[in-house]
């Protein structure tokens, strides 16, 4: 029985999806399986891709059903989400607080960042935070804690775009301090509006859930990398850091950079911890990764 695969696109008007019926076979005018398209893309191509919000990802091919639909919500306690890898550090759920807390790395990059979180290798010099857990894990604990899901941010022209929707969190960077004491930063404190550590404009981070396609199939951020992100013409993050402003209107793009020792050195391994911003009571203080 020959096996389906899926190629996943990005280009004209955001994500396409194209499903060849057997192994070794291409659709019409397509390069054979194992060769690169000749030429480069048009400048009109090009202008699609950085329109269509989905430019920074990479034409893929995968198996057509390796990849099961997220689970639906759990009620529990503060209990860890599964994994999808062995030995990963897992995901720890409160439903009770609507609380997520995932193992990070502390990357302790310098100068401009565009992530606060992303997972992989592919981001590490512009994310102050690597995920420490799968893409998928993370996504699952989110549901699993009870957030509302809103919308991706929508790209206007090459240099701004309109704010996503969805519920404001808070996010705080727990990881042991002096004396095995645990220390808790607000993710604002990670990031500055200067090279010189200038404090952030007034913002909030907004969730606005896991983007999938494919009948929930294929996790976007999972292929982009992309979880925690300052750059709002990504439009495959789970959460979003937004800027104060007039609603409805488009937002620039500005450059944000890690703020100087805001970790110490000697720091790698930490918690970053997720809830809606409102919330009521403080959840407990959860035990720092060492």
């Amino acid at each position: 029985m020959p096996v389906a695969r899926t190629i996943l696109l990005a280009g004209f008007l955001g994500l396409a999806l194209a499903v060849s019926a057997a192994t070794g076979a291409a659709p019409d005018g397509a390069a054979p399986e194992g060769t690169a398209p000749e030429g480069k893309p048009s400048s009109d191509e090009r202008s699609d891709e950085s329109n269509s919000g989905y430019g920074h990802l990479k034409p893929l091919l995968m198996e057509a059903e390796p990849l099961a639909p997220l689970p639906g919500k759990r009620r529990g306690g503060d209990s860890p989400a599964p994994a999808d890898a062995a030995a990963t550090p897992a995901v720890r759920v409160d439903p009770k607080t609507h609380t997520v807390r995932a193992p990070v790395h502390v990357t302790h990059a310098r100068g401009v960042v565009e992530w606060l979180l992303s997972a992989g290798e592919r981001h590490a010099e512009t994310s102050v935070l690597l995920a420490r857990c799968p893409v998928r894990a993370l996504a699952r604990a989110l549901e699993q804690a009870g957030l509302a899901e809103g919308g991706p941010p929508q790209p206007v022209g090459e240099d701004a775009a309109r704010p996503p929707a969805g519920p404001a969190v808070r996010l705080t960077l727990v990881f042991a301090g002096a004396e095995g004491a645990p220390t808790r930063l607000p993710a604002e404190d990670l990031l500055a509006a200067g090279s010189d550590g200038t404090a952030l404009p007034p913002g909030r981070w907004v969730y606005v859930g896991p983007r999938t396609v494919a009948d929930g199939q294929i996790l976007l951020a999972e292929l982009s990398g992309s979880l925690v992100t300052t750059a709002l013409r990504d439009t495959s993050a789970m959460i979003y850091r937004v800027p104060a402003s007039s609603p409805g209107k488009p937002l620039y793009v500005k450059a944000y950079y890690a703020r100087p020792k805001a970790v110490p050195s000697e720091v790698t391994e930490a918690v970053l911890e997720i809830r809606p911003a409102a919330a009521s009571s403080e959840p407990r203080e959860p035990e720092p990764q060492t």
